[in-house]
């Protein structure tokens, strides 16, 4: 009975995070059938164990979660409503953790339905960036990932990997040659606007070595890198490369 009761619970749970506006039943009536408090304000967590399940679901149990968290499997992954707290307290849950089970990923808090279906969708957002990113087993906020959960939540590691080769590979490859900072080099000057002063300011070198590093680059990349799209596809992947040191 017990089981099952769970079971049912678990399902009604779900089906309101991801079909929020379904069936003729009040907001709050969702909320109470789903074992939800319908005044109270919730995060939610959605976890990916990389290998043990049930050492991952033991850990987000004793993690120190508040009384009231509900927790649930959805197919491989683990979602968790968590009662009265902030996605940032519950990332300091897991910090100074060792060999941590799960990559995790948190948005919210949010009352009813359709606020927590939003929360739902950015936290797999930010789970599915942190994975394309290689960030296996850390946790993150919708909010501290900012655009990385909408820009890599639909790009898997191979589309990644294959722009990132394409786009900085000749020019990781001229900086091992050459023992010059040239990807720091790009960074700086698309980052300050491709003003040269402001970059070599940033670089703490002269502007005369700046335009040195800049036409080993033009040779790279040619003469186009510094207007859009070209540099806005180079920004996205020079913050994923620093991101993923």
């Amino acid at each position: 009975m017990a089981d099952a009761t769970r079971h049912s619970r678990d399902v009604l749970l779900l089906d309101l995070l991801t079909r929020p506006a379904s069936g003729p039943l009040t907001p709050r009536q969702r909320m109470r059938n789903a074992g939800l408090d319908p005044s109270a304000s919730y995060s939610v967590l959605v976890a990916e164990p990389d290998d043990d399940a049930q050492r991952a679901r033991r850990e987000l149990t004793a993690g120190g979660l508040p009384l009231g968290t509900v927790l649930v499997p959805r197919g491989a992954r683990l979602v968790a409503l968590v009662p009265g707290t902030t996605p940032e307290s519950i990332l300091e849950l897991w910090e100074g953790r060792d060999a941590p089970a799960a990559t995790i990923g948190v948005s919210g808090p949010a009352t009813g339905p359709d606020a927590l279906a939003r929360c739902h969708h950015d936290a797999e957002l930010t789970l599915d960036a942190l994975l394309t990113l290689g960030r296996r087993g850390q946790a993150a906020t919708a909010d501290g990932l900012g655009l990385y959960r909408v820009l890599l939540s639909h790009t898997g590691r191979r589309e990644l990997r294959a722009q990132y080769e394409r786009l900085l590979g000749p020019v990781l490859r001229e900086q091992d040659k050459r023992r010059l900072p040239l990807v720091e080099t790009l960074h700086a000057y698309l980052d300050h606007g491709c003003r040269a002063a402001s970059a070599a300011r940033a670089l703490h070198i002269h502007v005369n070595t700046l335009y040195q590093r800049l036409a080993v680059l033009d040779d790279l990349l040619g003469l186009d890198w510094r207007e859009p799209p070209r540099s806005v596809d180079l920004q996205l992947l020079l913050r994923v490369h620093f991101e993923r040191r």
